[in-house]
């Protein structure tokens, strides 16, 4: 798929909330704004936003990392920042990302 991708952020994990459950491992979470792209038949060109996070687990010298992306979310890149803006406040994992959008549109 053509689209363009734009690191907004990025946490890491504290470590002492996941030794309180019982994680013992470091987690860096990224946050990308999506851009694609799309031709339309009578108003030419349209851009449509969406999401992309990736996780990163680093444990024993062996990284795992797990990735989610929603493509074509919104004609609005402001709402679509402003969701990143959420999804980076609350921690939001992968796993999570379709529940949560859902969560939020409905």
């Amino acid at each position: 798929m053509n689209y363009e991708k734009t690191f907004f952020g990025g946490i890491l994990l504290e470590e002492d909330e996941l030794r309180n459950n019982n994680i013992y491992r470091n987690i860096e979470i990224e946050y990308y704004k999506i851009a694609k792209e799309l031709k339309t038949l009578f108003h030419g060109k349209k851009k449509t936003y969406g999401i992309e996070v990736v996780m990163r687990e680093y444990a024993n010298d062996e990284m795992k990392i797990e990735e989610e992306r929603i493509i074509s979310l919104t004609k609005n890149e402001e709402i679509v920042e402003k969701i990143l803006k959420k999804l980076k406040e609350n921690a939001v994992t992968p796993t999570t990302l379709n529940d949560v959008i859902t969560d939020m549109f409905y």
